[in-house]
């Protein structure tokens, strides 16, 4: 027997704190020893408060994934080139003499917010990690 569902099958957590009865107490004793007394925990109240919460992060995260996706296709499709490296110098005039071969500095903020913003609609879908 395994204790993961089927992904087809699994509930969000928000909907099974959902189902905690509201009014759910749960008991803890104070000291060692059970007569000193018996401190009540609003569980059930938690519960709903964290699923609250946590559907408005699932639906939020949605829609920045969705919104990132569109920014993402238009920044990929951008011509971002400035002409001038990264060191200062106009691309067309840099040469290997310069201690560096030239790198756009336009084209090297895009490669890296293409990378970062794919990483994270990766990360927010569960593709990675």
């Amino acid at each position: 027997m395994t204790d993961k569902q089927p992904e087809e099958k699994q509930v969000p957590l928000y909907e099974l704190l959902e189902d905690v009865p509201e009014d759910f107490r749960i008991g803890f004793k104070d000291n060692d020893n059970w007569s000193a007394g018996v401190t009540w925990h609003p569980i059930g109240v938690m519960c709903h408060q964290a699923a609250a919460k946590l559907r408005r992060l699932h639906e939020v995260n949605a829609e920045l994934v969705e919104a990132l996706q569109g920014c993402l296709v238009m920044l990929e499709r951008a011509n971002c080139s400035t002409g001038y490296c990264c060191c200062g110098m106009r691309v067309d005039t840099h040469g290997f003499g310069d201690g560096h071969s030239p790198v756009d500095e336009g084209d090297y903020h895009q490669s890296n917010a293409v990378e970062r913003a794919s990483a994270a609609i990766a990360k927010a879908t569960g593709e990675q990690q």
